[in-house]
């Protein structure tokens, strides 16, 4: 795997030094015939070249004293080790990848699952090896292949089985998703409902997912309330003490309200392998996300509870999209759908076109949990809606300093100015670094000095790039800013004029919400019937 898919630089590792059995019998024949030489300051120079050429950072220098073939014997790779499984390195740098074990299986087993689990990198001088990478893993293996390779020839074949049959559409888990039994279950717990999906038991499959009576209708009412814009607290709090969680618990999460509604499988699709599951030496798992193209997928596996254009819908919702889901071949009747809320629960207040039989239009709170909002003619609302838009104009066009505010230049430039400075301070670091080898390759720095200069230097630059970052996101969310502000006047003076007069209730819905985000209507059940009413609108400026 090549450098730059990695992205060393300013990453921190640490170099193993370790002299081979050949090195220390080459040793012995340079002394002998006048020419000494140390193997590991040559070894240490050819890996600083690599750092300097990585760009990336020394943490510790490991000096094994001992040419030992086992890890027991190796006080400083344990270190190192260690320090790996603890995931306090990117990399560990050595002259060739044996000088980390060829001992035994299990010390060559134990090395590669430390470098594997935590994501360390080996880096040589003529190759970086990434053990998440199968043709890098096999290479280290490629000396004590054997028995191990057919181990792993074993696992692949059961894992191709397992992808084979969720290829097929069948349910690969331990336990189903929520809203779903396995077709084992549904002929032990409800043979009753065997009829409903095929003629004979038999042809029910054990690994087919079909749905639960009970929990397949939880599942549609998230996903219904989500189309519908009722928030997530909400939707727990409608669920919680009626519906058992997916836990078996009482009091439903808004994260689990989020997995369900996020959840590919309730619009019929199966989908495995896209987590890695790594086992650890306690026994509890470490999952990762596979590489894509990596997993499995099978779009028409089972019935689905939601229809793949509502599953879409409510991604959007969940993602901040705020377009009103509508029947197939139905109109928009409500112009405030999506917006008008209960000042009290919160939920979406509902349009009813013919309020118990009266002629009126009214907007009415039906939670079931809430008896304490009294319903409002449309007319009324939409009196009220206009006469905040109006206000909400003339706020902005009665402020004379209102172009110098929403321009936000004088912040802006100051923005630029800090950029400016931060990237020459930048430049001045990289410079160091530069010197910093140059005095390490001239021996005016020892390794150690050099490694605590460049710690600093390095934790400097760090430093500078998070600020940079956190500056130039600054000045891109403020320029956003300042553009809305600009264009929000026009816009609601154009709102307003449509507002007075439309044909199409939709175009009116969408045009709102470019300037609302919610509006909060209350009138308590206490008040007399034609008391007034309140609303706050909540601006999306």
């Amino acid at each position: 795997m090549s450098y730059d898919q990695l992205h060393l630089e300013g990453t921190p590792g640490c170099i193993y030094l370790r002299k081979s059995r050949k090195d220390i019998q080459a040793e012995r024949e340079a002394l002998e015939m006048g020419r000494p030489f140390d193997t590991l300051a040559r070894h240490q120079e050819i890996l600083m070249d690599l750092v300097k050429k990585y760009k990336i950072n020394v943490v510790d220098v490991f000096t094994e004293v001992v040419s030992g073939e086992f890890i027991a014997e190796r006080e400083e790779f344990q270190k190192a080790l260690q320090n790996v499984d603890d995931g306090k390195y990117r990399w560990v740098a050595v002259v060739d990848e044996d000088r980390l074990g060829r001992g035994n299986k299990i010390d060559q087993g134990r090395i590669e699952k430390a470098f594997k689990d935590s994501g360390t990198l080996i880096v040589t001088p003529h190759k970086i090896v990434d053990m998440d990478d199968e043709a890098d893993e096999l290479y280290m293996d490629y000396k004590g292949m054997g028995a191990r390779y057919e181990y792993k020839q074993t696992k692949k074949r059961l894992s191709g089985g397992r992808r084979k049959s969720a290829a097929e559409g069948k349910f690969m888990g331990a336990r189903p998703n929520y809203g779903y039994l396995r077709g084992i279950d549904l002929k032990t717990e409800y043979p009753e409902l065997i009829k409903t999906y095929a003629d004979k038991a038999a042809d029910i499959e054990n690994l087919r997912l079909y749905p639960h009576p009970i929990e397949a209708d939880v599942v549609k009412l998230i996903y219904r309330s989500v189309l519908n814009n009722i928030g997530i607290r909400t939707i727990c709090k409608m669920l919680t003490g009626t519906y058992l969680t997916p836990s078996g618990g009482k009091n439903w999460a808004r994260s689990t309200i989020t997995h369900i509604v996020k959840k590919k499988v309730y619009k019929g699709w199966i989908v495995f392998g896209e987590n890695k599951h790594i086992k650890q030496e306690d026994g509890s798992y470490l999952v990762k996300p596979a590489k894509p193209g990596q997993a499995i997928q099978n779009q028409k596996a089972h019935i689905p509870l939601v229809s793949d254009e509502e599953w879409e819908a409510a991604q959007k919702v969940l993602a901040g999209h705020t377009t009103v889901s509508v029947n197939s071949g139905k109109q928009l009747s409500n112009v405030f759908a999506g917006m008008l809320r209960c000042g009290f629960c919160g939920l979406t207040m509902t349009y009813q076109p013919r309020y118990k039989g009266t002629r009126a239009p009214r907007y009415t709170c039906t939670n079931p949990h809430c008896k304490e909002n009294r319903s409002i003619v449309s007319e009324k609302i939409e009196q009220s809606v206009l006469e905040n838009l109006e206000l909400k104009y003339l706020s902005l066009n009665s402020d004379p300093n209102k172009e110098k505010k929403s321009t936000g230049k004088g912040s802006i430039d100051l923005f630029d100015n800090k950029l400016t400075s931060i990237k020459d301070e930048l430049a001045v670091v990289e410079s160091q670094l530069n010197e910093q080898f140059d005095l390490l390759e001239r021996k005016v720095y020892t390794i150690e000095l050099f490694m605590q200069r460049q710690n600093a230097t390095m934790e400097r630059k760090a430093a500078l790039e998070q600020e940079l970052q956190s500056i130039q996101g600054a000045v891109e969310s403020r320029k956003e800013k300042d553009r809305l502000n600009h264009q929000f006047a026009p816009l609601l003076a154009s709102i307003i004029q449509k507002f007075r007069s439309y044909d199409s209730v939709e175009d009116m819905n969408l045009l709102l919400k470019t300037v609302i985000d919610e509006i909060h209507y209350i009138k308590p059940r206490s008040a007399q019937l034609h008391a007034d009413f309140t609303i706050d609108v909540v601006w999306k400026q």
